[in-house]
């Protein structure tokens, strides 16, 4: 399943070995159920670009714990969360992947995803928020 993972990551070497690690230790934490979920989740949060630029082991980790706890908790796809998150950084509604998830967690919890399609809408329109001069919180604010 590693190597697996370094295939679909393009990684090898040491970037291959720090995603297997980040796997494994998900699953040891019981962040996810099996190596198999760790290697989704490191493979969706890695691969949506939500991870800084030279990110240590500890910080994909942590951030990769968070959209996989933030998707478990309201059934939501790993993906589309992850993918939701890197939007709010990219638009300027969030400074970084923490303050991303939080403004989501804050979303999710409210009635902003009432229909069911929140993370849509900020994949949506998140350059229309920041178009219309919203930060994260008032652009969620209007969504609830």
């Amino acid at each position: 399943m590693a190597d697996r993972l370094s295939a679909q990551l393009g990684l090898s070497g040491k970037g291959a070995k720090q995603a297997g690690k980040i796997a494994g230790n998900l699953y040891s934490k019981a962040v996810v159920d099996s190596f198999e979920d760790g290697a989704a989740a490191v493979r969706a949060v890695m691969s949506s670009g939500l991870i800084p630029e030279k990110a240590t082991t500890k910080t994909i980790e942590s951030i990769t714990t968070k959209v996989s706890d933030l998707a478990t908790t309201f059934d939501q796809d790993l993906g589309g969360a992850a993918n939701a998150a890197t939007q709010l950084i990219r638009t300027g509604l969030a400074k970084d992947a923490p303050a991303a998830l939080d403004l989501l967690t804050s979303g999710l919890q409210s009635s902003a995803d009432k229909a069911g399609d929140f993370l849509d809408t900020i994949n949506e329109y998140g350059t229309q928020f920041r178009k219309a001069g919203l930060d994260g919180a008032t652009a969620i604010g209007l969504l609830n």
